[in-house]
């Protein structure tokens, strides 16, 4: 199953995008194969939505039709590729984030420390 995201931009209504329901390894894999691939020509924006279409499912974007070959990524509207990389990155960035636990509290009333606390 997959996560589906409508875009919210006028006049592309017809517009949605994929996310996984979870982040695997295999997400990682085709997010470092995307960057292998990507034109060194190519500025910071563009380079971060080839690597945010590598990690989605499935998309329906103007302009991404058909044979990848044919793409040209500096004819997408800009505020495609902005909504494109504002999802999937922030989305896949937070995959990464652990919580910080605090330390439970001993019947006695004093926190109680984990061998990895102790040390710091």
């Amino acid at each position: 199953m997959a996560r589906r995201y409508d875009c919210p931009r006028e006049g592309y209504e017809e517009s949605w995008i994929e996310l996984p329901d979870e982040w695997l390894g295999d997400h990682s894999h085709r997010y470092d194969e995307a960057i292998k691939k990507i034109q060194p020509e190519w500025g910071e924006t563009v380079k971060t939505f080839a690597v945010s279409l590598a990690l989605l499912d499935d998309w329906r974007l103007p302009g991404l039709e058909g044979n990848p070959d044919t793409w040209d990524f500096a004819k997408m509207p800009l505020s495609i590729i902005g909504w494109v990389n504002g999802v999937v990155m922030r989305d896949y960035n937070a995959c990464f984030f652990v919580p910080k636990v605090s330390p439970s509290v001993s019947r006695n009333g004093q926190k109680a420390t984990t061998p990895a606390a102790a040390g710091n």
